[in-house]
């Protein structure tokens, strides 16, 4: 069996289970399956695969129709260009919430600071907001809270992936918990 072959009964098969996009849910899977980006997948369409790479892409498969999101299943999302590590202990980045990441620079624009401007997120989770943040604006400091410790340690590994490490403490707590009050800090 081909790639292509196998590529279009996939997305045939996704199709009858009415998942949407099936053709790119399928493209995305099989690159996957075979550790290939969508253009390599391309490339070699033509090429023959073993029985282990197509019952690796049948479990793919068998995963995004029992309801799992394409983006835990591929272990990353995209948010505000930056490629961030994703699976069940978070929920999946957004493009909506780019938005707030637009608004909170807007407003860190529009302020001058004394010192380092000190900015709260309640809740990070992959801690796409944050790192976002951090990464437009350097000179910043960031404390994000989130109330699950798995959350934190995939938030961290997001950070040092986007370099953004010593800009970001994050801490473990349940809303202000672990917070000492500020007048100077602005909270998003």
């Amino acid at each position: 069996m081909t790639i292509l072959e196998l590529l279009n009964g996939s997305t045939n098969y996704l199709k009858g289970h009415q998942i949407e996009n099936p053709r790119l849910n399928a493209e995305l899977l099989l690159a996957r399956s075979l550790n290939l980006s969508r253009e390599e997948l391309y490339i070699q369409l033509h090429g023959s695969l073993k029985e282990r790479e197509k019952e690796a892409l049948e479990k793919l498969v068998q995963r995004r129709i029992s309801g799992e999101p394409l983006q835990y299943i591929l272990e990353h999302q995209e948010f505000w260009s930056i490629d961030f590590k994703v699976d069940p202990r978070v929920l999946i980045p957004r493009p909506e919430t780019e938005l707030l990441v637009e608004q909170s620079l807007l407003i860190l624009s529009e302020n001058s600071f004394k010192r380092v401007p000190s900015v709260l997120e309640i809740g990070t989770g992959s801690g796409a907001i944050a790192i976002a943040l951090a990464k437009e604006v350097k000179i910043i400091f960031l404390i994000a809270t989130d109330i699950s410790q798995d959350a934190l340690v995939l938030a961290k590994e997001n950070a040092k992936s986007a370099g953004v490490q010593h800009q970001i403490k994050f801490v473990n707590g349940d809303l202000f918990g672990p917070l000492r009050p500020s007048k100077e800090r602005k909270l998003f």
